[in-house]
């Protein structure tokens, strides 16, 4: 028995150093754009330095298919979710104001309610928002993640462990109401009114195909413009402390080989007063970055505010060695 307990103890510990495994730096800077942009192509943003994640892969195989981010300020931790189930935690490092380099603190698999570390289509998690991350409270952060394909929000401790599931708003309780299994829930945000946020990529059956719309728990739905480009999705989206909603869109063209990365922010939105069923928000594009113009982008899906109104970006890279898993620093003045 003592000899089963000491292998069961060296095991646990093995697996707690391959969590946290070694802080690791050294990610590439590059450029969004190759050289000194036209007029045409300049954005109301303030772009503040891009890493190229890419060559972490080979020491850590879990930052792959990053689809969510969330600031700790807590913890001044970065966490970043994986569409294969895993939580990576990262370090920004800054010098003069810029994003200069990134350290991977640690990685853990995410968990289902029987401490059983999720697989297949149980561990997509695309959305992501952090609660008591900026209380001055230590240790008391955790996790909302929004899970695609088998439509659900779970509560999850920075470690990975399930804490419990969170209620869906109505409209997406139905796996029915989604245009597909992989248009699923999408994003997640916390507003300061409203409470916790969720949307699909894609508009849900029935609605309309011209704006994105998102719903709370308590049945409120605000609709905001959709990007007008094909194969458009709302993949991310964050709520600032005025109301306001800062929303990520992507579009891709299989034909043209072309991306468009827009940001979009809205109108403050206020509790409805009325029994209208949606209201729709109006909002101003900040960024729209396509790759037709030289725009060094990839496939944006993560957003989180870090402070003020200064945001990082990161691409999802789908698990492939053509693309690059990019975590972008940027302000809106």
């Amino acid at each position: 028995m003592r000899r089963r307990l000491r292998a069961a103890l060296l095991a646990a510990a093995l697996l707690v150093s391959m969590a946290a495994g070694a802080q690791i730096r050294g990610a590439l800077p590059m450029e969004l754009a190759p050289g000194p942009l036209a007029p045409e192509l300049k954005q109301n943003i303030r772009l503040l330095g891009m890493l190229d994640l890419s060559p972490f892969k080979e020491r850590i195989p879990a930052l792959v298919e990053l689809s969510g981010l969330a600031w700790d300020a807590d913890e001044k931790v970065l966490y970043a979710i994986s569409d294969r189930g895993y939580l990576i935690h990262l370090k920004p490092h800054f010098a003069d104001g810029r994003l200069a380099d990134v350290t991977t603190v640690a990685h853990y698999a995410l968990r289902n309610r029987h401490g059983q570390p999720l697989k297949g289509k149980a561990a997509d998690a695309e959305g992501l928002t952090a609660v008591n991350q900026a209380n001055a409270i230590p240790g008391d952060t955790h996790l909302l993640i929004a899970y695609e394909r088998q439509h659900r929000i779970d509560a999850h401790r920075p470690d990975g462990t399930y804490l419990h599931a969170h209620r869906l708003p109505p409209a997406l309780s139905a796996a029915g109401a989604y245009r597909s299994r992989n248009k699923g829930m999408e994003a997640l945000a916390v507003h300061p009114q409203l409470g916790l946020a969720a949307a699909p990529e894609w508009p849900l059956r029935g609605t309309a195909d011209t704006h994105n719309t998102l719903y709370f728990a308590d049945g409120t739905t605000i609709a905001l413009p959709r990007l007008d480009a094909r194969n458009a999705g709302l993949v991310a989206m964050e709520a600032l402390p005025d109301g306001r909603l800062l929303i990520l869109e992507r579009a891709h063209s299989w034909l043209t080989l072309t991306l468009i990365v827009t940001l979009r922010i809205s109108e403050p939105v206020l509790k409805p007063m009325n029994s209208k069923p949606m209201n729709s928000v109006p909002s101003r594009e900040v960024a729209r970055f396509d790759s037709a113009l030289g725009w060094r982008v990839d496939n944006f899906e993560g957003l989180s505010r870090h402070e003020d109104n200064k945001f990082f970006l990161v691409s999802d890279d789908n698990g492939s060695g053509l693309q690059k898993t990019l975590l972008l620093y940027f302000e809106i003045p």
